[in-house]
């Protein structure tokens, strides 16, 4: 098993069993900021336990416990092509691959950008899907699980909560053309958290991954530009800035841990107050890794910040 600190081990009795599975390897997995707000945000609620799988490990990282003994497998997917290893993974743990198909096991849901971006490719094999941000979703998990006396009722009362989207209750009216011409059933809403109270954020420090050397924190989410070729516009809106204060309790989380400050956002300095958070980064003697930055945007306060981190290479939007 990978080193790892802050992971959170919880007895699964009595719980809500919630299997999170990132369809990718540990190393690129645990790079994923999603993984990290899930995995908290659902270990935060007392009725549930949350483990995590990867695809190139078949037993969980907290307990070494197999898929099938989960009441909930979880899919989190960021990009398209991890949804062939959603499927690979059903698969090896002898799952059906469509929910038509089972008739008993684990309840099987997924959520992520991707699927908010279009979660008609793999609909058939998911019993629900949750459009927009991951954050406030834990309470209706556990409330409707223990509510229901079947599969149905669960799915009728998780339906209720914005950015559910159950394809057994919803599902598109398609034109010779493969093209959406309207829906039946109720129309899904992407969830919003809004304001960003609590932005994204590592929660488990490893090295043995992509940004091993980071500590990733989220500065805003979304977009102001809104361009119609981007899909921060389509997933990410409205745009929203993490509140300062907020930010710099996660700041203080860095000092002393050795690790640089990865800040994630669509651009960095798109942020209203971002020249204070260049000069509160810089008091605290943290040195950054940055995202995108807008080129028409670029002080001198950011260009010593670069500067003194030792920023070699940007990109610029």
């Amino acid at each position: 098993m990978p080193s790892e600190k802050n992971a959170i081990y919880k007895d699964p009795g009595g719980k809500l069993n919630i299997a999170l599975v990132y369809p990718n390897t540990y190393w690129v997995g645990m790079s994923n900021l999603g993984l990290h707000t899930v995995y908290s945000h659902l270990n935060a609620h007392p009725g549930i336990v949350c483990e995590r799988f990867f695809l190139d490990m078949q037993l969980s990282i907290e307990h070494s416990r197999p898929l099938q003994d989960f009441h909930m497998i979880a899919f989190t997917i960021p990009y398209e092509l991890d949804w062939i290893n959603a499927v690979k993974i059903l698969i090896e743990n002898k799952i059906p691959v469509k929910r038509m198909d089972r008739k008993s096991g684990p309840i099987v849901i997924a959520g992520g950008p991707s699927i908010t971006l279009n979660p008609e490719p793999i609909a058939d094999s998911m019993d629900a899907l949750f459009l927009g941000d991951g954050e406030g979703f834990a309470e209706k998990l556990h409330e409707s699980f223990f509510d229901s006396g079947d599969m149905n009722e669960f799915l009728e009362r998780l339906s209720s909560a914005r950015g559910i989207y159950v394809p057994s209750f919803t599902y598109p009216k398609v034109s010779d053309d493969n093209a959406i011409t309207s829906f039946v059933g109720p129309r899904p809403i992407i969830s919003v958290t809004n304001p960003l109270d609590s932005p994204a954020h590592t929660a488990i420090i490893t090295s043995e991954t992509v940004f091993g050397d980071m500590f990733m924190i989220e500065t805003a989410r979304g977009c102001p530009w809104k361009c119609k070729f981007c899909s921060a516009k389509a997933v990410y809106s409205p745009y929203r800035p993490a509140p300062l204060d907020v930010v710099e309790n996660l700041f203080d989380k860095v000092l002393g841990s050795g690790l640089k400050l990865g800040l994630v956002s669509s651009a960095l300095n798109d942020h209203p107050k971002a020249d204070d958070m260049y000069s509160m980064i810089t008091r605290k003697g943290l040195k950054i890794a940055p995202p995108s930055l807008r080129i028409g945007r670029i002080t001198d306060g950011l260009i010593e910040l670069l500067r003194y981190s030792k920023v070699r290479g940007v990109t610029l939007a």
